[in-house]
């Protein structure tokens, strides 16, 4: 898995989050080099459920296959919310001393996922729309 988040207002995945402080007026660090693939929780247990019926064995990376940014993702929700860009401030992960040595990409290829499951997943920008509506 790579980042897992929800569309409920008060949920605490990553977009409630960031929505949460945004529309607080609240400035935001967000990590240029940082690189995920965002997955809906409903669109994760869609997929478990197919793997389960086909039976499928080994090694699966399950997740969407969009390629974010923190800073890309946060920018594109302050939009969305129609609050002023720059709460999102650009940073290097490793400009926070406690990051240092965490990963800069957690993306991962859905190969064999793609060749045994036909699966669309949610639009992330789909959901950041959904996520800033929750706000307004």
């Amino acid at each position: 898995l790579s980042k897992i988040y929800g569309l409920e207002k008060g949920d605490n995945t990553i977009l409630d989050e960031a929505a949460n402080l945004l529309s607080n007026g609240r400035e935001l660090s967000a990590a240029t080099d940082q690189f995920f693939c965002p997955t809906l929780v409903h669109d994760l247990i869609d997929v478990v459920i197919e793997i389960q019926k086909k039976d499928l064995k080994g090694y699966l990376n399950v997740c969407s296959p969009e390629i974010w940014s923190r800073y890309k993702m946060h920018s594109k929700l302050a939009q969305s919310m129609g609050v002023d860009k720059k709460l999102v401030k650009k940073i290097k992960l490793y400009d926070l001393p406690q990051m240092v040595g965490r990963p800069l990409d957690t993306s991962m290829a859905t190969t064999i996922l793609d060749q045994n499951i036909q699966y669309e997943f949610t639009s992330f920008e789909n959901s950041i729309s959904k996520v800033a509506n929750n706000y307004m």
